[in-house]
């Protein structure tokens, strides 16, 4: 699914007796998402109100995370004080028709932060979309080698989510500017992970996802990095973890790139 600006449609939500006025569109990434009459959304609620809490949220089939191993994931993540995203199940109805049990996941925005009783700061990520136009192409490798992986993520953009409200607050803007320096020189190997991360959090959460087999959230297309302004450091925000897979090795003995920033670093 390659999305576009002009991919949302007005809509209603209806819970209980409210209805809610909310942008929709489609989501999702691969094709497991759009299988069958059980679509994947995201929902944007209009007019400032908010659903449990939430102004932004998806709705998807519990089978794109893995059933119940997403919902354990952020319950073990909570349980250590470390982010994560609300996350539940519930009937969905689309214009009458039942569709079953939908899991409703939050989405990334001031209020994931402050659910989580951290000061407001921005959420990074990196940016995706020519990864994902790569993948669409037919019969194509995504990457010959080891170098080519580690070309492709050290190249991405940066991104924040809520760009807008971010460059319109100084300070936010501010804290933007300084995250995007600290993770590109990150990327590049030029300050050990130990300057870039809280690493008493960031070793709690390699410890849960070693638990929970949910080694997919730290694929660079899924990892979210919370910067905490107190700190001046990253902390990780658990999603798409996949959780509950069987699971083949641990973080001291995974080959990819992020185990081995981490694990070099004696700290």
């Amino acid at each position: 699914l390659i999305k576009q600006k002009k991919d949302e449609v007005d809509a209603l939500i209806k819970y209980g007796d409210t209805n809610f006025k909310v942008k929709l569109r489609l989501k999702g990434d691969v094709v497991d998402h759009l299988s069958g009459s059980q679509w994947s959304y995201r929902v944007k609620l209009k007019n400032n109100k908010s659903l449990f809490g939430m102004e932004k949220f998806s709705l998807q089939t519990p089978k794109t995370r893995n059933y119940l191993g997403e919902w354990i994931f952020h319950k073990l993540l909570e349980y250590e004080d470390l982010p994560s995203l609300r996350y539940k199940l519930v009937n969905v109805y689309l214009n009458g028709k039942n569709l079953g049990i939908y899991s409703i996941e939050e989405h990334f925005d001031k209020i994931t932060v402050e659910n989580n009783r951290y000061r407001e700061g921005p959420i990074f990520a990196l940016d995706e979309t020519r990864w994902w136009l790569d993948y669409s192409k037919p019969i194509k490798s995504l990457y010959g080698s080891r170098n080519e992986y580690e070309e492709d993520f050290i190249t991405r953009p940066i991104k924040v989510f809520e760009l807008g409200e971010i460059i319109n607050d100084k300070t936010l803007n501010f804290q933007f500017a300084y995250g995007s320096k600290l993770l590109e020189k990150f990327l590049n190997d030029e300050i050990p992970i130990s300057d870039v991360f809280e690493i008493n959090k960031l070793a709690k959460f390699l410890a849960i996802i070693d638990l929970n087999g949910s080694g997919h959230s730290l694929h660079w297309n899924n990892m979210r990095l919370y910067l905490n302004p107190i700190t001046k450091k990253f902390i990780p925000i658990g999603f798409d973890s996949n959780g509950g897979r069987n699971i083949y090795s641990l973080s001291i003995n995974n080959s990819s790139i992020f185990h081995e920033k981490v694990l070099l670093d004696k700290k």
